[in-house]
């Protein structure tokens, strides 16, 4: 079969006159695609025409992500842009979703409980049911990884878990971002380290704040991992962008995590004017386990400092599926080609395969509460505790086991009135933001949340 046939969108000034198929390798500039077919760019055609988009994700030599369009301009996708129309990274950052290009490779699909859903295509890859080949060739690297540990040592190993070398960013920044870092006192009984990021675009005084709260299953998760990233939200939000490095599991376990991230909360509530933001423009969010974080800390928000939520492939449901039946969970739900049915089955039994364990011998919550309390597990709490939640984007991968109680609990908050915007991304599994730099979605789910920041 040959290649589906790429979008089109009308575009002017930079036009590719032709094709040369290029596999994984260096060309005469030093840049590797990853095995796309490659326009040659003629910038000196002028006029407007329509012409094939191609999505590239290009490496410099040294290895080093540095994603750059035929045009100079960066970005995990080439853009194909007018002279005459800003950058989507111009300060202010133009709304991601407004690029005319992004519009072309966005669709809206109704269906999950009557929400629309926005739904991210593969960005050089129309078809469905199929997994992006960057995530692909990070599932195998990853399945690799777990085998050779397995084989090393039978069991659950926390070193393991904490030491993760598959897990590498880069720095996509263009500009300076500013940072910093400091002890913050919670509650009297200990000091928590808290760094903070400010891009020159974020304003000296009453900027937004994101307080984002780390993913790693409650028990791993640095800042070092996360590093990338949170320069680069700063730099494309404006907002002071603020990451607490919250105690951990098993050394810490409930509902010491939870603690420590509603006292970061507070604590930049209480120096909106130290931090130089507005106190009423604080946006919580996170990913996979500090999802589940920030909907704990939306549980005992009762002074309302949080305005807005982003949730990343969340952890809202921690309780046994084969025991709940609030909603549905099979193999059905996860549609996949025949040859990639393994390696995605293998992937989503990663975090499948935990749920079960006695409450008692959870390293996270070590019997001191059970799965369905609403702390732990969201899909849980009552409808009056659901009333409470501001606006609310939920984020989630086609093939993450962790997809169906979020979408679960998106059709309750929808269900509810309460506001509500569900994103799915084609062809990733859970954890993308791990490979900032090398994944797209990364970066897009970055600027995404940007756009959520700017709607404060």
């Amino acid at each position: 079969m040959g290649e589906p046939a790429p979008a089109e969108v009308q575009v002017a000034r930079c036009v590719p006159v032709s094709y040369e198929d290029e596999h994984v390798g260096a060309d005469e500039a030093g840049l590797r695609t990853h095995g796309h077919r490659r326009p040659k760019w003629d910038a000196n055609t002028s006029g407007r025409v329509t012409v094939p988009l191609t999505i590239l994700s290009i490496l410099t030599p040294a290895g080093r992500s540095s994603p750059l369009c035929p045009h100079g301009h960066r970005s995990a996708v080439c853009l194909p842009c007018e002279s005459d129309l800003s950058p989507y990274r111009d300060v202010p950052p133009r709304p991601y979703a407004e690029h005319p290009f992004l519009k072309a490779f966005r669709e809206v699909e109704a269906g999950i409980g009557g929400i629309p859903v926005d739904m991210k295509p593969i960005p050089d890859d129309d078809r469905k049911c199929v997994l992006d080949s960057r995530v692909k060739a990070t599932m195998e690297r990853k399945r690799a990884l777990f085998a050779e540990r397995a084989s090393e040592r039978s069991g659950y190993s926390l070193g393991n878990e904490r030491w993760r070398p598959d897990k590498v960013t880069y720095d996509l920044c263009e500009g300076e971002v500013t940072e910093d870092e400091r002890l913050i006192d919670v509650d009297g009984t200990h000091q928590m380290d808290v760094f903070s990021y400010r891009g020159a675009s974020a304003a000296k005084e009453g900027a937004p704040a994101y307080v984002f709260l780390h993913g790693g299953g409650f028990t791993s998760g640095t800042e070092r991992i996360y590093h990338n990233q949170m320069r680069f939200l700063a730099e494309v939000s404006g907002a002071v962008v603020i990451f607490p490095d919250y105690r951990l599991a098993p050394e810490a376990p409930f509902p010491a995590a939870i603690e420590d991230c509603m006292a970061c909360v507070r604590w930049v509530h209480d120096n909106a004017d130290l931090l130089g933001i507005d106190m009423g423009r604080i946006m919580l969010g996170g990913d996979s386990a500090g999802g589940s974080l920030t909907c704990a800390c939306i549980l005992k928000d009762s002074a309302r400092f949080i305005a807005r939520v982003y949730l990343l492939f969340p952890g809202c449901d921690s309780s046994d599926y084969h025991k709940q039946d609030i909603y549905d969970w099979s193999w059905d739900l996860y549609p996949v080609i025949e040859r990639e049915r393994d390696l995605v089955r293998n992937r989503i039994d990663r975090i499948r395969k935990s749920v079960g364990i006695p409450a008692e011998k959870s390293v996270y919550i070590q019997g001191k509460t059970t799965y369905e309390d609403p702390l732990v597990s969201i899909v849980y709490a009552s409808d009056r505790q659901l009333e409470g939640f501001p606006p609310v984007t939920v984020a989630v991968s086609e093939y993450d086991y962790l997809r169906m109680g979020a979408e679960y609990f998106s059709r309750r908050l929808h269900g509810l009135g309460r506001g509500i915007r569900l994103v799915r991304y084609r062809g990733c599994d859970h954890g993308f933001l791990d490979l900032f730099g090398t994944e797209p979605q990364a970066e897009e789910v970055l600027l995404d949340m940007a756009d959520e920041i700017h709607r404060m």
